[in-house]
């Protein structure tokens, strides 16, 4: 996997600097320096970049897209009516919030749609809040990833590319977002619901060779 050693995620570094703008300040001027310490702190919990390891390196394997829970197992359809096993993984701000590659492969299309951004918890969120939905090709396989925003950002942010993507690579960054995987009917699941994954990291299952 491509090694990024920035400690922050890009779309952080903005923020990390107006924080530190304004700890500096508060130094400089006696001013409850300690508050606005911890908002700096609060910058670096929310985009933390750690670098990740898979468990397995298998092509088949398919690697955890976000830190979270699994909130969801269950058959359904994907954007194109096919039977799919859905996986789906619900992540909190203080965990890591970049979205990754579960396996090799390439992206084909990126579809949006726009909405709001209410809690995961609010019983509509997932027809009314923003989304997007990537269609990635494997080598034997194609599978959609949806992200759907949460009251914590609206803003989901995917890095287009046309090149080869390694397993576990950095695709985006969504805070707080929740993750659906769309994946072929015969892929076999190894995690069950409510257990907590890290991405690039955790193996979620194996697609089937061919």
């Amino acid at each position: 996997m491509r090694a990024n050693l920035s400690i922050l995620a890009k779309e952080g570094w903005l923020y990390f600097g107006i924080a530190i703008f304004f700890w500096v300040s508060s130094l400089v001027f006696n001013f409850y320096p300690w508050v606005f310490f911890f908002f700096v702190i609060l910058v670096i919990v929310f985009y933390k970049n750690p670098e990740r390891v898979p468990l397995e390196h298998d092509k088949l394997a398919l690697i955890a897209p976000i830190d979270g829970a699994i909130v969801k197992i269950s058959k359904g359809k994907d954007l194109q009516n096919q039977d799919s096993v859905v996986v789906s993984i619900r992540n909190q701000p203080y965990q890591t919030s970049l979205l990754r590659v579960p396996t090799f492969c390439k992206i084909k299309e990126i579809k949006s749609v726009s909405g709001l951004s209410l809690s995961h918890e609010e019983k509509h969120s997932y027809l009314l809040n923003s989304k997007k939905f990537i269609h990635f090709q494997a080598e034997f396989h194609s599978f959609w990833m949806g992200v759907k925003n949460g009251a914590w950002s609206n803003k989901i942010t995917i890095y287009q590319t046309n090149k080869e993507l390694w397993q576990g690579e950095r695709v985006g960054f969504a805070l707080g977002a929740e993750v659906t995987l769309y994946l072929p009917i015969d892929t076999r699941i190894r995690v069950n619901e409510k257990d907590k994954v890290f991405a690039g990291e955790s193996v979620l299952g194996y697609l089937e060779g061919r």
